[in-house]
């Protein structure tokens, strides 16, 4: 009853690329490969541009009990390099390189669209500064 209960991973496809049907088939694909013996739900979203699914992995094991790790860089990167496997298996692109040096939440992009700016924004301006100051 304590800990982490869940995890969460989004998995995103290019615009256009897949049907809803098929972001469902390759989440549930990452999900398997990831926490074999954990419950999951796949939530296959359609109200952005680019289709995208959501992995919810109980963090118990229903086999054995034990809990799934899953922590830090580690594990995103881990997460990532399955699904740019199953993603190239099925001849779906991957993204190579980040597009975006900075990665903004969902409550600075809608700051951003109203033309305010946050204190994260503030944050890094001054770190910015800071470096360009610093031997």
């Amino acid at each position: 009853n304590g800990g982490i209960q869940a995890h969460h991973v989004i998995q995103s496809f290019k615009p256009d690329e897949v049907d809803p049907h098929q972001a469902n088939e390759m989440g549930l694909k990452l999900a398997e490969k990831l926490a074999k013996g954990h419950e999951v739900a796949v939530y296959t979203h359609t109200d952005k541009d680019h289709i995208h699914n959501h992995i919810v992995i109980n963090s118990v094991n229903y086999e054995d009990g034990r809990k799934f790790h899953a922590h830090g860089q580690e594990a995103i990167d881990h997460v990532r390099k399955i699904s740019d496997e199953l993603c190239k298996e099925h001849g779906l692109s991957i993204v190579e390189e980040r597009s975006a040096d900075v990665r903004y939440t969902l409550a600075e992009q809608s700051l951003l669209e109203k033309g305010e700016s946050s204190w994260k924004d503030e944050i890094r301006t001054a770190i910015d500064q800071a470096k360009e100051q610093t031997a």
